[in-house]
């Protein structure tokens, strides 16, 4: 009720988007998609609506549009990581791990020790096949968080795949 309120006194981005994110929580799909196009269409640099539809993209399961989504966020707002890694999840989504790697590097560089951005590199580098640059990126993933159970579990399945089953 209060966001409905708010957007009856003035139908900004801001309103718009926190609206929007109204509508999410309640599985309102629809509108909160009209909202963000809406305040996309009266702030198109704002990098924070273009992440929001890529979220209701992704809810909606389509990862082509979500990829270009969170690309627009990414390129508006280069420091947002969140945009970064979004992006690099889409893209590994649609097959294409040369352009995830790409997203997540960017993420890695903005966030050097997080280690789902370390873990999300490892993942790709292991699908490409550059199993010793993978297992670098998996230990390292342990080091920054020894409790991440990703961590081990992809540090064995990339040993594995190495022939080093001991």
């Amino acid at each position: 009720r209060l966001a409905v309120d708010t957007l009856a006194r003035g139908r900004t981005p801001a309103a718009l988007v926190a609206t929007a994110s109204v509508c999410q929580e309640v599985n309102d799909l629809e509108s909160a998609a009209r909202d963000l196009d809406e305040a996309i269409a009266l702030a198109p640099e704002w990098a924070a609506a273009h992440f929001e539809r890529g979220k209701v993209w992704l809810r909606l399961d389509h990862m082509e549009e979500a990829t270009r989504s969170f690309r627009a966020a990414a390129e508006r707002l280069p420091g947002f990581g969140a945009a970064w890694g979004n992006l690099g999840a889409t893209l590994g989504e649609l097959d294409r791990p040369g352009e995830a790697l790409a997203a997540f590097e960017h993420l890695l560089a903005l966030d050097p020790s997080s280690p789902q951005a370390v873990n999300n590199v490892g993942v790709v580098t292991r699908e490409l096949g550059r199993l010793a640059e993978s297992e670098g990126s998996f230990r390292r993933v342990i080091e920054l968080e020894p409790d991440l159970a990703f961590g081990y579990y992809n540090l064995g399945h990339t040993l594995f795949l190495q022939g080093r089953y001991h």
